[in-house]
């Protein structure tokens, strides 16, 4: 904005220069040669310093020097040929064009940046640092009926920020990245109250690169390498929340240390790390202090079969499998999944799982992008074994299709093996112009999901719950920055604790938001 208002000013007084420009030289053609007055009260004044005093062209170049010894009036002034008082070619140089200024201006702005570069390379791998920060805004109204009452109670309507974060990232010495990311959101406690905001660590880390052998080593705070609907942002997944299973089975950030990299020309990736193994994630600054153990080693590998280079991937078939295997200290574990709605109740819950020594998990992966279509699944399967019990298998699934219905299509990271930024073909504007209103209308995308978890293993002893929800969603993306997102989920529930039946809630959400 400030760019367009700027280049309107500069093109004004342009034009103004040259209408102004153009009016004196027609004055000047319609009264002839004119003669030089003197000033009113006679005063001396060497000739260059005379406004009244216009040269006429000539081919001659001459100058007058004055002297103490031979001033000059006024009215002797007014005799001298005025061809006498300048060093002139035969016509006074014409005022530089619009473009030539442009280019002028461009020279400037060019020495500039050649100065601020000379000063990056004289820095010579100073650490850099790059602000960023995301905002959602989420409103949701849920839809009960006398089951579900009963069940979770009267689910209020609300809104509230699911995300507000900023951080810092930036790079030193070519071979070291970091981040240090805070998120300032509502968060909820656990206790099953209402959400409260609270400061918690995001990403918080420390990456070495061009490593031998092992590519890239990073620790700190940071999503495990466990499933793709996890480790792709929620600034692109497809819909407000992940699914079920994903919610309730995968484990976000957490302490720890991995080595990954991309393999075959970037047709596939490898990621393995430990961290620490609690499952439920803690909203506060991450702490870890546990002589029994508590540790997990969590592992991911990708591969694409195919991928279009011609169209920089508008054609593509991802496949993956992760796993991960997790000590478990106090040998308790608990698994639950809201209704994909970030202000909705839990609808599985497995409670606390006690004896439990350890857990195992493995996801199998597959997408497809086939222009604006693609197809994105995941299977989750849970061991649980409890100490002179059983064990438990628990298990989880989802599967979504989405189209572009402006014709864009779902970018892919090849470094990383997640979905990446979606960027329109025409960013969302409105302007008037000679012609009439010329609007940009953004990427438009529609999307469905079913997604699938049960949460029950009686033989075990765990009895949390079986649900599914139907998911549809409206994405409309201004920018590839900015999004905003309609969201219905039918959500149904059956046999929490043994006790309850069939159980249905309709959920209607919106999100804006926006991200840097």
């Amino acid at each position: 904005m400030h760019g367009r208002l700027y280049g309107r000013i500069c093109c004004w007084v342009v034009v103004g220069s040259a209408v102004v420009g153009l009016l004196g030289a027609w004055a000047y053609g319609q009264q002839g040669v004119w003669e030089p007055m003197a000033p009113e009260d006679g005063s001396e004044m060497p000739p260059q310093d005379n406004p009244y005093l216009i040269p006429e062209p000539t081919t001659e170049v001459r100058s007058w020097e004055p002297t103490e010894a031979q001033p000059m009036s006024g009215a002797e002034f007014s005799a001298v040929p005025p061809g006498r008082l300048i060093a002139a070619d035969k016509a006074a140089a014409p005022a530089p064009s619009a473009e030539d200024r442009l280019k002028k201006l461009e020279e400037e702005l060019q020495k500039l940046k050649d100065k601020e570069a000379a000063a990056q390379k004289k820095a010579a791998g100073a650490p850099s640092i790059k602000v960023n920060g995301r905002l959602f805004i989420d409103w949701a109204m849920f839809g009960q009926g006398a089951a579900s009452r009963a069940n979770y109670g009267d689910i209020e309507d609300g809104v509230h920020f699911r995300a507000a974060r900023i951080g810092v990232s930036g790079d030193a010495f070519h071979v070291i990245d970091y981040k240090i990311e805070m998120g300032f959101e509502d968060t909820d406690r656990g206790d099953g109250g209402k959400l409260i905001q609270s400061t918690s660590f995001k990403d918080v880390y420390i990456s070495v690169n061009e490593l031998p052998l092992l590519g890239h080593v990073r620790f700190g705070h940071f999503k495990e390498p466990f499933g793709l609907e996890r480790l792709t942002s929620a600034r692109f997944i497809s819909f407000m929340e992940r699914s079920l299973p994903t919610n309730a089975f995968t484990p976000d950030r957490k302490i720890g240390i991995m080595a990954f990299d991309n393999y075959l020309d970037q047709r596939g990736t490898w990621a393995i790390g430990a961290f620490t193994s609690e499952l439920e994630n803690d909203s506060e600054p991450p702490i870890w202090q546990d002589d029994d153990g508590g540790v997990a080693m969590t592992a991911r590998l990708t591969f694409l079969p195919w991928y279009d280079e011609a169209s920089d991937g508008r054609g593509l078939l991802h496949t993956g499998l992760g796993y991960t295997y997790r000590n478990i200290a106090d040998g308790n574990v608990r698994f639950r999944s809201r209704n994909e709605s970030s202000l909705g109740p839990y609808i599985v819950d497995s409670g606390q799982i006690s004896l439990v020594p350890e857990v195992q998990m493995l996801d199998i992966e597959g997408a497809l992008v086939y222009g604006p279509l693609s197809v994105q699944a995941e299977y989750f399967n849970v061991w649980v074994p409890r100490s002179g019990v059983g064990t438990a298998y628990l298990n989880g699934a989802y599967v979504y299709v989405s189209y572009f219905l402006t014709g864009e299509h779902r970018p892919y990271d090849r470094h990383r093996g997640v979905f990446d930024r979606v960027r329109p073909f025409t960013n969302f504007f409105r302007v008037r112009a000679s012609d009439g209103v010329q609007t940009g209308w953004g990427a438009w995308e529609v999307a469905y999901r079913y997604s699938w978890i049960d949460l029950v293993d009686l033989g075990a002893g765990v009895n949390g719950g079986i649900a599914d929800d139907h998911s549809l969603g409206l994405n409309w993306y201004l920018n590839p920055y900015t999004r905003v997102m309609f969201n219905y989920v039918l959500a149904k529930s059956t046999d929490r604790y043994g006790i309850d039946p069939l159980t249905d809630m309709s959920t209607f959400q919106i999100r804006a938001q926006i991200d840097f």
